[in-house]
């Protein structure tokens, strides 16, 4: 689940470092911050990070020297620029690596061939060169190591899950990373950031079963195909200069899921940067936009409307509303990334049919209703039977149900070994 519980919350900014600022185990004097905190160092008039409201530093420029490398793939990120103002690419070069010296496409401080950093033996850097050759895809570790499971299992997401949907050279995904919480804050599962085409996975997420923390990376890789919809270099450019998120793609989009999206002219334009923001982006009463849901069966309600339904309604009125839970109603955003990763649930326990005896499946089933139920009073079983769910959502995904098989196998029989073997 995403950190945000708004649409435009879950619009994250990124690199959770201050690297060429500070050495490591150490802070930068006030002063040095605060000539940090509004630096362009390329004079490109994008900042080169943004804060969050507790203090901490995030990119917000994917190159702030100008030079063509993305910053993660630079050595020197932050080298002085000869003609500062002049006209930068709109995004960087993501086929160009500093430091590669064993030359398999990866700068070596971020190698796990080299660093051997999440251990697990050879797998896991086959993963991390194969999906940064394939997609240009880079798992990184920040402050939090990636264990090698979790490497392997975004392997399948993008591979296999999100087949046809995450396409080689796929801007708003280019660097998936395991950090700490934003602010301290443990509960935070991950957020995606198109500022920097980054995905973020918190320790959280790291601690839960395979089937349970797949509900995650389904959920925040579905931000990221909802960004696509909206990310021409005018759109990338106004995130990182005016917080400005102009989403007519994803806005058709979510019509055909039951949202209507109209302009609300109660609310001001969203405000130009601000050098302090909560770690996603502007206050969500600046979006000058009015979204309501309808599931067929009456006129459109706000998601506000919907999660005091959820408060108020039975578990069977729930399930007759076809609500999976409280969380998709913040807005059309988290209800789309919410209902994708039911879809991917209910396939793999439709498959565990086929891989199971039928008493073995229901067990199955029983044991994720249990824990998705105590974790987030989450109900994946409820979209069945959903309009949109049954005829726009499935259409997104191209897997045969061998691979369903075989994820299945991985993910929810991975997760409950003592069921079916």
């Amino acid at each position: 689940m995403s950190s945000a519980s708004m649409a435009i919350s879950s619009i994250c900014t990124g690199r959770g470092d201050w690297a060429g600022v500070a050495p490591a185990g150490t802070s930068p004097s006030p002063a040095t911050a605060q000539a940090i905190a509004v630096r362009d160092n390329d004079g490109d008039g994008i900042k080169d990070y943004r804060i969050t409201k507790c203090g901490e530093f995030r990119e917000n420029d994917p190159d702030a020297d100008c030079d063509g490398i993305p910053n993660v793939l630079d050595g020197s990120p932050y080298d002085s620029v000869a003609t500062p103002g002049q006209s930068c690419a709109a995004e960087p070069d993501w086929h160009r690596v500093t430091n590669d010296r064993n030359g398999n496409g990866l700068p070596d401080y971020l190698d796990w061939r080299v660093l051997n950093a999440s251990g697990g033996g050879k797998r896991p850097a086959d993963v991390q060169e194969g999906l940064f050759r394939d997609y240009k895809i880079l798992l990184v570790d920040r402050r939090t190591r990636m264990p090698a499971a979790v490497a392997v299992e975004l392997d399948h997401v993008i591979r296999d899950i999100f087949r046809g949907q995450i396409t080689p050279e796929f801007p708003p995904l280019r660097v998936i990373t395991t950090d700490r919480a934003v602010c301290g804050d443990d509960d935070m599962y991950g957020w995606a950031s198109p500022e920097n085409s980054t995905v973020y996975l918190g320790r959280a997420t790291l601690q839960l079963s395979a089937i349970m923390r797949l509900e995650v990376l389904v959920h925040e890789t579905t931000h990221t195909l909802q960004y696509a919809l909206d990310f021409t270099p005018a759109d990338v450019l106004g995130l990182r200069t005016r917080n400005r998120y102009d989403s007519d793609g994803f806005h058709a989009f979510a019509a055909s899921l039951g949202w209507t999206v109209l302009p609300d002219p109660s609310k001001k334009p969203l405000r130009p940067f601000r050098l302090a923001v909560w770690h996603c982006s502007d206050d969500q009463t600046d979006y000058p936009f009015e979204l309501t849901y309808s599931d067929g069966s009456g006129p459109g309600k706000s998601g506000e409307a919907w999660q005091a339904d959820w408060d108020n309604f039975s578990a069977p009125q729930r399930k007759a509303h076809h609500m999976v839970d409280s969380y998709a109603f913040g807005d059309a955003w988290e209800w789309d990334a919410e209902y994708n990763a039911a879809f991917v649930l209910n396939q793999l326990l439709h498959a565990a049919g086929r891989v199971c005896t039928l008493s073995q499946a229901a067990s199955l089933r029983r044991r994720l209703r249990d824990d998705m139920t105590n974790a987030w009073d989450y109900h994946q079983e409820n979209a069945i039977g959903l309009p949109a769910y049954e005829s726009v959502i499935p259409r997104q995904f191209h897997v045969d149900d061998d691979t369903w098989d075989a994820l299945a196998r991985r993910f929810l029989l991975g997760s409950y070994p003592d069921i079916c073997t």
